[in-house]
């Protein structure tokens, strides 16, 4: 009996299952990687000034450039069913994120439906209380939940760091800073991320105690008053993405072209006086330049000038005389 074989199960056979978790999901990170190229930026996040272009390409087009700079073997065997698939699970990556950044950024879900931000009642429903004769799910006192709390009601962030494989892991972008612009003490910063690092030192031989009183102490000094900036912890794997609108912020401050400020009134009236009693004044000098010379040509024509030489002249040779 014939075997009829599609185009859909043979590329079943042709390319296995991606391990996208495998090696502390290193394929995800070099996804993510080629994602962060200029060429290929601009196509999912946007652009991050007006000013960059972008290349036109289509979404199928820079999937499959990923897939062939991730998967370079498999991509030989068919290069436009890996991209379908590196399409697949950015869209996977992308729909992942939205869900935990709304769960992030929104108040009141940690504790209503599921917890897990799918098919919650509405946040702005006013719960019901005592007086209604209906029982409330939780109730957590002031000091905040103990033992007897159940999970679902505990904080958000306890089920986000077992979702997000890399939260707890990761250190924050901008380090958590407490800042106070005015006050007796001046302005005081207070830095409540401690700096990270690798801790290579085997404790399993030392004393609970001693370091349980280790932890305190370097507690105790990080949450110290302190002016001096600290340098911005970096993961061991993936340094921290710098801040872009703080970048793109400086560019355009520094394109910024300074208008110089509209004279008022009085001002444009001062210049034109000065204006009118600059010209009138190089008139009048013109005017007087021109008078003397006309006098002079008088006084050549009626001999004054030759008769006042001579009497010069003469005073000259007298002085010149005595003085022999």
């Amino acid at each position: 009996m014939a075997t009829v074989t599609t185009k859909k199960s043979s590329a079943l056979r042709k390319h296995p299952d991606i391990k996208w978790g495998h090696n502390n999901h290193a394929l995800i990170w070099a996804l993510l990687t080629e994602i962060e190229k200029p060429e290929n930026r601009p196509l999912f996040f946007g652009r991050v000034n007006v000013n960059d272009n972008t290349t036109g390409d289509s979404k199928a087009k820079v999937c499959k450039r990923l897939a062939k700079a991730i998967f370079l073997e498999e991509c030989k065997i068919d290069a436009v069913g890996m991209g379908k698939r590196v399409k697949a699970k950015i869209e996977v990556l992308f729909k992942e994120y939205k869900k935990h950044s709304a769960r992030l950024c929104l108040t009141g879900k940690g504790v209503m439906g599921h917890g897990d931000g799918e098919n919650d009642p509405d946040p702005s429903r006013v719960p019901d209380d005592s007086t209604t004769g209906t029982r409330l799910d939780f109730y957590i006192h002031a000091n905040g939940p103990d033992e007897n709390t159940p999970e679902r009601a505990k904080n958000i962030w306890g089920t986000l760091f077992v979702s997000i494989v890399s939260l707890g892991t990761r250190p924050n972008v901008v380090p958590i800073v407490v800042a106070t612009p005015l006050g007796p003490n001046r302005g005081q910063t207070v830095w409540l991320q401690p700096p990270t690092g690798n801790n290579t030192v085997d404790e399993s031989n030392i004393d609970p105690v001693l370091l349980q009183e280790d932890r305190d102490h370097s507690a105790a000094d990080h949450a110290q008053v302190t002016d001096i900036t600290p340098v911005v912890p970096h993961a061991p794997t993936r340094g921290p993405k710098g801040s872009s609108a703080l970048r793109t912020a400086y560019e355009k401050a520094s394109r910024t072209q300074l208008v110089p400020q509209k004279r008022s009134i009085a001002e444009t009236m001062l210049k034109m006086a000065q204006g009118n009693m600059r010209i009138m004044q190089n008139k009048a000098e013109k005017e007087l330049g021109l008078a003397k010379h006309n006098m002079l040509l008088e006084e050549l024509k009626l001999g004054v000038t030759v008769v006042f030489d001579v009497f010069v002249q003469g005073a000259h040779f007298e002085q010149t005389k005595c003085k022999g």
